[in-house]
């Protein structure tokens, strides 16, 4: 799973390498462990939405295995700046901003998220479509097999979503 979830985004960083906007041009990799992180001035919906729903999908991915909160936190942080200084670092240097807001926004949304759905979980005869709110609010892992047993499977689950 996790090898998994360090491959998704080569494809994005290698169909943006050549995007002037997301480029540093002078940035070279070594760079990202010589000098410090900078602060980023990306658009605030990828800094405060979609990185925080990505660290959220991390922070799952070990809270669903039976990880504590600060396991999970500290798996979503080992993949976070995983990603911000292998394949991102390949562009530009590594982002204080996304270093800090991917997995601590993450956990909270993560854990949210995950509290919500074992409710749902506990007593689905109490929520109307129970199954579907499980499925939207952790796609990721019923894709892997999480509904209803929360073994992961490996092949997409879908059988299981509605």
């Amino acid at each position: 799973m996790t090898l998994g979830f360090m491959l998704v985004p080569f494809p994005v960083v290698l169909a943006n390498r050549h995007d002037e906007d997301w480029r540093d041009e002078d940035h070279q990799f070594k760079d990202g462990f010589t000098k410090p992180p900078t602060w980023d001035d990306d658009d605030p919906v990828y800094n405060y939405v979609l990185h925080p729903l990505a660290g959220s999908e991390y922070y799952l991915a070990a809270r669903n295995r039976g990880w504590t909160f600060w396991g999970s936190l500290a798996y979503s942080a080992a993949l976070s700046t995983f990603y911000e200084y292998i394949p991102e670092n390949m562009i530009q240097r590594p982002s204080a901003t996304d270093l800090l807001t991917t997995p601590l926004a993450g956990c909270l949304l993560g854990e949210a998220r995950y509290r919500l759905k074992e409710w749902i979980r506990r007593d689905p005869s109490a929520v109307p479509a129970a199954r579907f709110w499980i499925t939207l609010l952790d796609p990721l892992d019923l894709s892997i097999g999480g509904y209803p047993d929360g073994r992961a499977r490996l092949y997409f689950n879908w059988k299981h979503a509605f």
